[in-house]
Order: C-alpha cells, then sequence, then structure tokens
C-alpha cells in the first residue's frame, strides 16, 4: 500500500523523506482543517535559532472545516514579511540565489486557498528535488494508527519524525550547533542538489 501523507506547508525534512523513499505516494486533500500544524506554518534557521512562520488563514470558530476550504488571510502583508524572513536567514546560503528566482513568485502569489498554495509548492519541490511522482486522495478514510502507512499525523508540530534526519552544515554553523527539524527549504538553500542524498539516506 502506498503511504499516505498530509500536505504540509514548505514539509519538514522528515517528511520530505518518507516521500522521496516511497513509490507513488498519496496526499490526503479530503481532511479537515487542524490548527496547530505544519498545514500553514514552517520552520527556518536564524542567528538567534529556528523562526516559526506562519501564514494567517480564516478559521471558523467551529473547527469542523475541510482543508479544502481554508482561505489564507490576506489582510497583512504576510508574504513579504516570510521573503524578507528567508533573505536575511539564507541570504548567505550557497545555493539561496540558485532557488530564489524560481520561489519567489510562488510565495508572492499564493492564490485564495491554502491547500491550493500547499500543492504547488509540492509541485515545485518534485520539480526541483527530482522527488517521485504522487496522487491525491480521492475520499477521506479515518485515520488508522496501526497502519504503518498511514503518515497523516505528521501534521503535527512536535511529530517526532520532523527531527528525524541526517545533519548537514546549516548557515549559522559556526555559532550554532545542529538545528533538526527545519523545513526543506534549510537543506535546499544549504546543500542545493545534494539534498537529493540527503532524503534518500
Amino acid at each position: 500500500m502506498p503511504p499516505l501523507l498530509p500536505v504540509l506547508c514548505f514539509p519538514s525534512i522528515g517528511l520530505m523523506r518518507l516521500w522521496m523513499q516511497s513509490e507513488n505516494p498519496t496526499f490526503e486533500v479530503h481532511d479537515h482543517y487542524q490548527k496547530q500544524t505544519f498545514r500553514n506554518r514552517y520552520l527556518i534557521l536564524q542567528s538567534t535559532g529556528k523562526h516559526d512562520l506562519s501564514i494567517p488563514v480564516h478559521f471558523h470558530k467551529s473547527g469542523n472545516l475541510e482543508y479544502q476550504s481554508v482561505r489564507i488571510d490576506h489582510r497583512s502583508p504576510w508574504a513579504r514579511t516570510h521573503w524578507r524572513s528567508l533573505v536575511t536567514a539564507y541570504n548567505n546560503a550557497p545555493y539561496f540565489e540558485h532557488y530564489a528566482d524560481a520561489l519567489q513568485p510562488i510565495l508572492h502569489d499564493p492564490g485564495d486557498l491554502l491547500l491550493d498554495f500547499n500543492l504547488r509548492l509540492l509541485h515545485w519541490l518534485q520539480k526541483t528535488l527530482n522527488m517521485p511522482e504522487f496522487q491525491l486522495s480521492t475520499e477521506w478514510t479515518p485515520l488508522k494508527s496501526t497502519d504503518d502507512a498511514d503518515f497523516r499525523s505528521i501534521d503535527k508540530v512536535n511529530h517526532p519524525r520532523h527531527t528525524q534526519h541526517q545533519s548537514y552544515t546549516q548557515t549559522f554553523s559556526d555559532r550554532l550547533p545542529f538545528q533538526p527539524g527545519c523545513s526543506i527549504l534549510d537543506a535546499l538553500f544549504n546543500l542545493g542538489p545534494d539534498t537529493y542524498w540527503l532524503l534518500k539516506k
């Protein structure tokens, strides 16, 4: 059975490794949106340590909203703030300029729906890192904790799989110990094409 994965925003290296090591993985698009997950946030590394960047969304008080219906809240210039944070954090990284021209337009034109934006990021990562082809779920099935192929719970911010990966040289390695659990952007800006091999290991 192909693994079932959540659609996250700039996924962690841990999720990317699951994707890389799978054949025809399926990404869940029919679930309900959950707060405090990596669906609308990601971690980057700044000189002071890991920093959380969040995409504001419109959320119903009932909390029972399908992921496909979650709309991005554009009342604040969050995309510009995110980009400035990325430039500040990674401008001196070896491969930042290599990917910046392709990434910036996606970030500055996210559209209205969070899921659509995150899927655009997945397609960009697939092309950039030569990731395996993937499919999208066609219907909702309950989460099965006993199913070894069901990884949808990895959307939780504190899930241990986010930090289970090998170390590599990060931008601030001269002043900070290795910081696991950052989004795939951290590896991509520091390792470039060699990120592929980090995910394969």
